[in-house]
């Protein structure tokens, strides 16, 4: 087999791990088939935290094939500072253990690193596998954007403002400098990787993007949809804690759904207090329901999809809704309110591409309210 021809350098390639042995094992298949096409030297090191049954499993996989494998701690960012501590490697590649890569995923990175200023390299995160119902909810929401950066960001700005761990490098250098992944916030998953994007941007260096260099996540973690929905839930959390810390990149927006829910259950409790019927508690639910079928069927109507789309809009919506809930409940919790009126700005297309989807909201958000008030006033 002809191997790439490029210089000789060193990568280390960090995998956190929590079980998942199966997926671990396609993993190694898979950087094996890219290390023979590629002429550098190469280190693969699992981190891993898994109990004795599971981590005997991926110990001997990585006896099978050449793997240095590392007892960690259960926090992933520790995780990823003991890979980066204990690298060989001039270029640092962070893969999660549910993926795969393609056979040029060295090359891609490698030939991306031709400026002294660049730190990293993002690539495209492809999702294989079969389509659950969960996942066509899951596939119409914005968690996803990120994973594919490199595609969409690439025509707009010369540096990602971050990039998901499942297809990122870095020079260690620059990890170093910048002092690695931050282990203070509370969750031991989550944000990471949107605040270490930040710090290497504000440190001078660029994070390029190649769509060339592909990494296949497996659709497999992300079929329940209860755990998909904590885990959204916990991403809203842990964004009030990211952008307290840059806050630099928040800006005033349009008023969020959840800011026009809370606003409404204060008015509506004022009234009650005042001496109305406790049945209008109900009136921000109602408007709540009237603007998710709104927004959903507003969304369907633009992009010309069926009208059955909306049953996997709608909980799509809901999502959204618990990831805000998520940042409004840790801001109140901190006393702190801005996450009422400000949201992060950090992907250009916020402003430009995704404005029509705003316009949508802001009129399912009008016409709702509107409806409301008039349902209000027959009570």
């Amino acid at each position: 087999m002809n191997k790439t021809n490029y210089p000789k350098t060193n990568f280390t390639v960090v995998v956190p791990t929590y079980k998942r042995v199966s997926f671990i094992k396609n993993l190694f298949i898979s950087l094996q088939e890219a290390l023979s096409k590629f002429n550098g030297e190469v280190e693969i090191l699992i981190i891993d935290s898994s109990q004795r049954e599971d981590s005997e499993k991926i110990y001997s996989l990585c006896k099978q094939y050449g793997v240095r494998y590392i007892k960690g701690p259960p926090n992933v960012r520790e995780k990823r500072n003991i890979g980066i501590e204990q690298a060989k490697g001039d270029i640092i590649l962070f893969i999660d253990s549910d993926c795969e890569v393609t056979s040029d995923i060295f090359a891609e990175h490698l030939k991306m690193y031709n400026e002294p200023n660049t730190g990293g390299v993002l690539g495209i995160t492809e999702f294989i596998g079969r389509e659950t119902t969960t996942w066509k909810i899951v596939k119409r929401t914005k968690f996803l954007d990120a994973f594919s950066f490199a595609r969409t960001l690439s025509n707009y700005i010369n540096s990602a403002p971050w990039g998901t761990c499942t297809n990122l490098s870095f020079k260690k250098e620059v990890l170093q400098e910048v002092g690695g992944f931050c282990t203070n916030f509370p969750f031991r998953l989550g944000g990471d990787d949107t605040d270490l994007g930040i710090r290497i941007n504000k440190a001078g260096y660029t994070i390029k993007m190649n769509p060339h260099a592909v990494v296949f996540h497996t659709r497999d973690t992300w079929n329940n949809l209860l755990a998909v929905a904590k885990r959204v839930f916990r991403w809203g959390r842990m964004d009030y804690y990211v952008y307290k810390r840059h806050t630099d990149k928040l800006s005033f927006t349009l008023p969020k759904s959840i800011t026009i829910f809370f606003l409404l259950i204060f008015l509506v409790l004022i009234k009650i207090a005042i001496n109305s019927s406790i049945i209008i508690l109900l009136l921000p639910f109602l408007w709540f329901s009237m603007f998710l079928f709104l927004n959903s069927f507003f969304k369907i109507i633009s992009s010309k999809e069926s009208l059955k789309g909306i049953f996997f809009e709608i909980p799509a919506q809901i999502l959204h809704f618990l990831f805000d809930l998520g940042t409004i409940f840790e801001s109140t919790k901190n006393r702190n309110f801005q996450a009422l009126t400000k949201e992060a700005i950090d992907d250009p297309r916020q402003v430009i591409l995704l404005w029509d989807k705003k316009v949508e909201e802001i009129w399912s958000i009008i016409v709702s309210i509107l409806i409301v008030l008039v349902i209000s006033m027959m009570i």
